[in-house]
């Protein structure tokens, strides 16, 4: 059993490489004490490290001869490094610090001998035993014991933390520091961080990062992940291209190429094969990357197919209306995903009944020209049952009646069925008899608007993109 002594205040130094670095409010724990003493004891290590302050102080003093210094520990105090005076503390640091802000002289105290790499570790069990570390602080102190010799097994062995936790942890140290501790100030929890994980790029995880814990997160998070899903779409096309066609920039000579098609990921279907054009041993063909396409291109070489600056005109507009009419439709769809996880994580309560009826009733009665049905299928789903494109809607309500799920809950996704539809959203597209060709433009959506007024009021946060499309603010809509 440790032996416990009493040391004075003054002799006692915080430990340099703390994870913990805010202590918080310790104004109730050093009323406590001034009250009834410090009542579970500190643990602490002979020596302390070196201030710039003290290092210079006994320097000056070894000079003047005032105390004596072996070339050893003349060495150590020129590097800032150890001194065998006072003791540092491992376990305790809020204590002391309360200890000191209560004006206490004396401590109660546990004089243990450990390696660096044992001190960290201990600081860092302790603190997170008391769930007193933000994740950010948990990664520092995992780094620091990588870089002094440690892995992540024997890290996992002497922290009790598993070894993808560690791994996690230390990942997080890749993100933008200032982003990642506001976002620790607007209360990001970790399992938020581990939703970054669903990101590869650096860049995009920490853009998603800065809406972190606000109502834009999941919306970023998912446009995130689309923006990814279409860069290895437009590399998979890119590979399978480049057989027969060579790449050009976005500013091609248009006299000598004329466009030969587009490929999206949103219209691209699995199974879907690219198909080399059969003249393409005769014709040169060319392709142009962007951002969520590829375009292919073919070399003009008849004098049909020589385009005049009208017509060129016309078909890059139709090719711009193309490109923001599939933005326009991934946009819907990303937020119409955001509207349907809030439903299907939704927690009812008593609470709710009267407004999840008045929304009930709405779904019943509502007509947008003509009435819809509920959407079954999907129905089914929120209540965790399974279901196909050919199932029949006898089967999927049948299913509807077997759930287990509590009824106000039930209530509640059925009239969220009735109103959602995939196509949902605050845009159509129209016809331009002058331009003879099709656009796209803001639609106001009743139904939609209903249907958010509903979900905002059982907690739903709307993300600034989705109230951006709504009032037809989104910068979509000037192009």
């Amino acid at each position: 059993m440790k032996q416990i002594v009493p040391i004075a205040v003054d002799t006692i130094f915080p430990h340099p490489d703390n994870p913990r670095k805010d202590l918080g409010d310790l104004t109730e724990l050093a009323d406590s004490i001034k009250t009834n003493g410090v009542l579970q004891n500190l643990t602490v290590i002979p020596g302390h490290t070196l201030s710039g302050l003290e290092a210079t102080a006994l320097m000056k003093m070894w000079v003047n001869g005032q105390i004596q210094l072996t070339d050893e520990e003349v060495a150590e105090v020129k590097l800032h490094k150890w001194s065998r005076d006072g003791y540092t503390v491992i376990i305790g640091h809020r204590r002391l610090a309360a200890a000191k802000l209560a004006e206490v002289t004396e401590v109660p105290c546990a004089v243990v001998e450990l390696t660096q790499q044992e001190q960290i570790a201990t600081m860092l069990a302790e603190n997170v035993m008391r769930a007193e570390l933000t994740a950010w602080e948990q990664a520092q102190g995992f780094q620091m014991m990588l870089d002094m010799g440690e892995t992540v097994s024997t890290i996992s062995k002497k922290t009790g933390f598993s070894q993808s936790t560690v791994r996690r942890r230390v990942k997080l140290l890749d993100l933008d520091p200032a982003k990642f501790k506001a976002s620790e100030q607007r209360g990001a929890q970790l399992k938020d961080y581990a939703e970054l994980d669903k990101i590869k790029d650096p860049e995009l995880r920490n853009e998603v990062l800065g809406d972190m814990a606000t109502a834009n997160f999941q919306n970023s998070l998912k446009r995130a992940m689309e923006t990814e899903k279409d860069r290895e779409f437009v590399t998979d096309r890119v590979a399978e291209i480049s057989q027969w066609a060579e790449e050009l920039s976005a500013d091609y000579d248009r006299k000598v190429w004329r466009y030969y098609a587009s490929y999206y990921r949103h219209n691209w279907k699995k199974g879907d094969k690219m198909e080399r054009p059969k003249d393409a041993d005769s014709v040169k063909y060319a392709f142009v990357r962007y951002a969520t396409n590829v375009t292919v291109l073919r070399e003009k070489t008849e004098v049909k197919d020589v385009e005049s600056p009208e017509d060129r005109a016309h078909r890059e507009a139709e090719e711009a209306e193309e490109r923001k009419g599939k933005e326009l439709e991934a946009i819907s769809e990303r937020h119409r995903e955001l509207r349907e996880e809030f439903v299907r994580n939704f927690r009812v309560k008593d609470s709710h009944a009267d407004l999840i009826s008045q929304f009930a009733c709405y779904a019943m009665t509502m007509t947008d020209g003509f009435a819809y049905g509920m959407d079954y299928r999907l129905a089914v789903a929120l209540l965790g049952g399974g279901a196909d494109a050919d199932t029949p809607a006898d089967e999927l309500r049948e299913t509807l009646n077997r759930t287990t799920e509590p009824p106000l809950y039930r209530l509640l996704v059925c009239a969220y069925a009735k109103i959602e539809r995939k196509g949902n959203g605050y845009y159509k597209e129209a016809y331009d008899a002058d331009a003879k060709m099709y656009h796209h433009e803001y639609k106001c959506c009743d139904n939609l608007d209903v249907l958010y007024s509903y979900l905002t009021e059982l907690g739903y946060e709307m993300s600034d993109e989705e109230k951006a499309m709504q009032d037809a603010s989104h910068e979509i809509f000037d192009r």
